[in-house]
Formats: C-alpha cells, structure tokens, sequence
C-alpha cells in the first residue's frame, strides 16, 4: 500500500503524532485529555483514576494476571486495534474479544474517537516483553524464587529487537487512522559514555526511558514536547516546552511558542490561526483548567 500526495498543498494541520515526554506525575496525562474531541487512553500504567472527571475522555486498562497465568494484556491491545478498525472508531460498537460491548454505557451513542494515547510507552514496552517472553522460552532466561514463582529476563538482544518491534508496529498502526496520536514517554537523566553502574556520571542533558526508545522520536513523530512542573509566580504548575534548548531536543511541526500553556486544545488553535496568516492571539474561550496534578504545589 502506498499513499501519494502533493506536499505544496499539505499542512501540518491535521492530524498530530505527538510524543510528550517528561518525568513521572508531572502532568502528561492530564495534559492529553486537553486535546480537542473524544479522547480514547490505552492505558499501561494502570493509573487511570488520574484522568477522573475529565469530559470525552475514556480509558482502556491492559494487565496481566501474574504467574503462573499465561500473559493476556499484550493480545488484548491487538483486539482493541482490531475492534476499533471494524467498528470506524465508534466507541458505543467496540466490543471485545467476547463479543460484548467495552463500553455498554454508550450503547446508541454514537461516540467516534478523536485522539489516541498510548500512557505510557515504557508500560507497553514491558507488557510486550512479558508476552514474548513467556511464549519464547529461547529468548529468556528464567529465575525461580520458590515453589510458585517465576521470574523471566531477556538473553540477549534478541529479545530487546523484537520488544522494540512489537512497538513500533503499535504506534505506527494507529499513526494510520485518522486521528491525533500521543505516546506518553518517561524521561531520565543522560549518562556520559564514561558512566558506569558504580560510578554513574551524567552530562546534564535529558534522554527517554528506556534509553533505546529515542529512537522512535527521532524515527516516528512530527512532534516532540517536554511536559514538566515549572515555578511560575510562586505556584508550581505544568508547562510544555516545544523548541528544542540545552537540556532536550524537543521539536514541532506547529506555529507555537517555545513555551505553551498545558492546553493541547488551545495549542492547536493557536497553530490554526497562525498558519491562516493570524498572530495566534484571536479570542477565544478561556482555557480549561487542567486539573489536579501530582506534586502541584503552592510554594
């Protein structure tokens, strides 16, 4: 399959694959349920309950039941991606791989997504290496702590390519519908090439988590933002940071400003505006209040 088009008359309006990256509890969530429209998270993290009361917003939750079981998590995502392709992103005709509806509640509502988010990619990245490692016993090796546990690890890079694939082919699936894609990324501190276990050193710049997943910034996404708290006025909030600095390579294919408000639906406004000619600054309503966040704090 193939797809051609003609670049002169194209713009980065529609539709966005964003990747926000920043530290733990520091707002990435709850800055992706600003976006405009109907708002679907795959949700890894199991963490859900960060996202309550936040309208249009809906959530899948994918775990595995532990050893002994067999892992399900990493098939269930596959039978989501399925049943939204068959069902046109209509939230109220997903059904499982039982055939019964995932959200009941919607049922003759029709409720078409918008916006993906995948929260958060090092989550996904475990879930499908537990699954390859359960089903692949030459890609493992195994560790058992007493009569009824076992513990796998990877042998080899084996394992880690066939990770980072399973990943790949994820996000990329859903790069292809016609929505806005966001794939939540932790971030960690960069280590020299001198570091060691024992005697870590870093060079002050800032990297994903896991490190092998910078890759698919560089690869995949048109956009790539820092979310993190900020002081601002003596009050610690979240702020979104779109131009590359010191510390990160972030980057965009939007008309921003380096430094955005954590306001998805009001960024693309902005951008909207300013690729018709405008400055950005037109009115419009007030931006939503983003929510309770962990760690914001007044000082």
């Amino acid at each position: 399959m193939i797809e051609s088009a003609n670049m002169e008359n194209e713009t980065a309006a529609e539709h966005f694959h964003v990747a926000l990256v920043g530290p733990e509890n520091n707002g990435k969530s709850i800055l992706g349920t600003t976006a405009p429209g109907v708002k679907l998270f795959f949700d890894y993290d199991q963490k859900k309950q960060a996202l309550a009361g936040k309208k249009d917003t809906y959530a899948i939750t994918f775990k595995d039941p532990g050893w002994p079981k067999m892992p399900e998590a990493a098939e269930e995502i596959l039978d989501m991606l399925n049943g939204l392709e068959s069902c046109w992103f209509d939230l109220s005709q997903l059904k499982d791989k039982r055939n019964q509806l995932v959200f009941p509640e919607l049922q003759g509502k029709k409720t078409i997504v918008e916006n993906v988010m995948h929260d958060s990619m090092a989550s996904l990245g475990r879930i499908l290496m537990t699954h390859e490692l359960y089903h692949s016993p030459e890609l493992r090796r195994s560790l058992k702590i007493g009569p009824n546990m076992e513990v796998h690890t990877p042998r080899g890079f084996d394992a880690w390519n066939a990770e980072m694939a399973g990943v790949v082919q994820i996000v990329l699936r859903t790069f292809s519908w016609p929505v806005n894609v966001f794939c939540m990324f932790h971030e960690q501190d960069e280590e020299s090439p001198d570091s060691t276990a024992e005697k870590p050193k870093f060079t002050g710049r800032i990297s994903v988590y896991p490190v092998r997943y910078r890759n698919l910034l560089i690869k995949y996404f048109t956009d790539i933002w820092r979310v993190k708290l900020t002081q601002v006025g003596g009050v610690t909030i979240p702020r979104v940071y779109v131009k590359p600095d010191w510390k990160f390579d972030s980057g965009t294919a939007m008309l921003l400003d380096p430094i955005e408000e954590p306001n998805i639906e009001e960024m693309i406004r902005k951008h909207k505006s300013r690729l018709a000619g405008g400055d950005g600054s037109a009115p419009r309503p007030a931006a939503k209040p983003l929510g309770p966040v962990a760690g914001v704090v007044k000082s």
